[in-house]
């Protein structure tokens, strides 16, 4: 299944069934929905980037998931650049300065790394990303990364991105997250001149807060949505462009366009990020972080 097909799933699972149903605080924070040692295997060898995005359900906000791909790339812990995108993202900050747990500022080093050791072997299992750090845990931190290991296996002529999560909220974590990921992969398979295969996740709990059942409440899960819920991005930019584009490109504030230019989306994409931002802005789901 594509994510898209994938997210629609879930949701039906998690609101249907009452087995995961939970009732227990984390953080302070009630929760309502959780399931535990999920795997899910995301199909990405037909068309790109799949976008779950929908009226009556999660309504993704696209420029802002454009502009954190961007802040990955660049490798950036900057809390100011990405706030500039979306205010809430001071509340996880530890030091109000960065965004400690950035996944790019983590992972800049290594991928590099990770691409030179699958163009001399590819086969190679070494080609490993590790975002949480000893620090995080012994440090007492709040905030840590929800994403903590990342994998790429290639098996010609097909590349697939292996992710562990240690946490992932279904509503915002999973809906963004899942889609960076995508679009990594799809880098990667530019640079290798090789087809993107899956992204295969693995979570150890993915998770709906109560707050956030009021909003879902009105989501609709019925077979027949009254309309497209899938939306496809693509792009022919390799990792290693992206990531010297973003670097030195990536600014505060960009327009939708800006960042469909930055990320050298395909025209078609970029028509299709256009209508998703309309849809964000006429049916903006009321979730707050």
């Amino acid at each position: 299944m594509t994510f898209a097909e994938t997210y629609r799933r879930l949701a039906q699972d998690m609101m249907v069934y009452q087995m995961y149903n939970c009732k227990f605080t984390c953080r302070g924070l009630p929760m309502a929905k959780e399931m535990t040692a999920v795997h899910r295997e995301i199909d990405m060898s037909q068309h790109g980037v799949s976008v779950f995005s929908h009226k009556h359900h999660r309504v993704v906000p696209i420029r802002f998931v454009l502009a954190e791909l961007c802040y990955l790339l660049s490798g950036s812990n900057d809390l100011e650049l990405i706030a500039s995108y979306a205010a809430t993202m001071r509340n996880y900050s530890n030091d109000g300065k960065t965004i400690d747990g950035a996944y790019g500022y983590r992972l800049m080093k290594q991928l590099p790394e990770m691409i030179a050791r699958l163009k001399l072997d590819s086969y190679t299992r070494q080609a490993c990303g590790v975002i949480y750090r000893e620090d995080d845990i012994v440090s007492g931190k709040t905030h840590m990364p929800c994403n903590t290991f990342l994998q790429v296996l290639w098996r010609q002529p097909l590349i697939s991105l292996h992710v562990t999560s240690r946490s992932s909220d279904f509503v915002t974590g999973f809906s963004i997250d899942s889609l960076h990921w995508q679009f990594l992969l799809l880098l990667i398979a530019n640079e290798l001149c090789t087809v993107p295969d899956r992204v295969i996740y693995d979570i150890a709990t993915l998770h709906i807060y109560q707050h956030d059942m009021d909003a879902i409440g009105q989501w609709q899960y019925t077979e027949r949505l009254g309309g497209s819920y899938e939306h496809f991005l693509s792009t022919k930019l390799q990792l290693m462009q992206a990531i010297r584009k973003c670097q030195e490109f990536f600014q505060p504030k960009m327009s939708l366009m800006e960042l469909c230019d930055l990320l050298e989306l395909d025209k078609q994409s970029t028509i299709n990020a256009a209508n998703l931002e309309l849809l964000f802005q006429q049916h903006r789901n009321n979730i707050k972080r």
